[in-house]
């Protein structure tokens, strides 16, 4: 799968070159201790030093509590870091000078006329309908009513703010996939909004999946009237064209140790580093066909502000 977003990188890039700052910084307080070694010895267990430079005589500090060792130390760690920063800068800079996004364009740029299959121009037109689906997803969800958005506070890797570890942890797992996903994308049903934890668009087809995180399922005061709740919850989703096991996911917990990150990955990659299934396709929804339905109980001039929904 190919992820898109190399911001990660480039915020990468921007902390080890703050922390190459930070470092030469403490190295100039420190430079009195440049170059210096320590030599340690032991009496009845008890470690003692001595300071030395290369090549000259060894001066005897003591415990390793004397300042000169404790400044040579710091010295040597600042040293370590300085330099393992470096290298990351080096390989960051590296990497976004060389990197190429895969898409159309490029595959244009590069490829010879005689080779660009027809089906090429296609394709790119896929792409830009995807972008398009994907900004009304977002706005269908910017104009909708947030519940208890006091309750949004454990942030992300990129910013935003979910409501609880676990989430935050699935969120930061699709993100690291490069997925194109929501958080509680609103769906409007019986006079009503439900909020699945993530909603999915299938990489490869306009698909939509559902990902819902299970985490009070085993808590025993609770977990009955949690899975009932759920099952309910289930049939709204089968109802739209998210089944269980196919375009609804679904991920556990226990107080023990916590989301299974692990199965979950293993059902991303299975479920997204492939074409959607025979069974997804046929029973599952679109987002164009998803758009369609969440906005038509809302005013015509809301509806004419998507642009991929059909309006009659």
């Amino acid at each position: 799968m190919i992820c898109k977003d190399i911001s990660f990188i480039e915020k990468v890039l921007s902390e080890q070159e703050l922390l190459k700052s930070k470092c030469e910084n403490k190295l100039y307080s420190l430079r009195e201790y440049k170059g210096q070694l320590l030599k340690v010895g032991y009496t009845k267990g008890h470690p003692y030093y001595s300071a030395y430079f290369p090549g000259e005589a060894k001066h005897y500090l003591g415990k390793e509590t004397h300042p000169d060792v404790l400044g040579i130390r710091e010295y040597r760690l600042y040293e370590t870091l300085l330099t393992l920063a470096e290298g990351n800068i080096e390989a960051a800079e590296y990497f976004l000078s060389h990197f190429v996004p895969i898409s159309n364009e490029e595959l244009l740029k590069v490829l010879p006329k005689h080779y660009i299959p027809s089906t090429l121009n296609g394709a790119m037109e896929c792409s830009d309908a995807k972008t398009l689906l994907l900004k009304d997803l977002q706005h269908l969800k910017d104009i909708c009513p947030v519940p208890h958005p006091e309750s949004l506070q454990v942030s992300t890797v990129d910013g935003s703010f979910v409501r609880s570890r676990s989430e935050s942890l699935t969120y930061n797992l699709l993100h690291s996939y490069g997925l194109d996903f929501f958080h509680e994308l609103p769906i409007y049903i019986n006079g009503r909004y439900i909020y699945p934890d993530f909603t999915i668009v299938h990489p490869f087809e306009p698909i939509l999946y559902i990902i819902e995180h299970l985490g009070l399922w085993f808590k025993d005061d609770i977990g009955e009237k949690y899975s009932s709740s759920f099952y309910q919850k289930s049939l709204i989703y089968e109802e739209m064209g998210f089944s269980p096991g196919v375009t609804l996911l679904l991920s556990f917990e226990n107080s023990k140790s916590g989301p299974d990150l692990e199965s979950l990955a293993k059902i991303i990659e299975q479920t997204f580093g492939r074409v959607p299934t025979a069974q997804a396709r046929k029973i599952g929804i679109t987002a164009e066909d998803f758009l369609n339905a969440q906005t038509a109980h809302l005013p015509m001039d809301i509806r004419k502000s998507f642009a991929t929904i059909s309006i009659k």
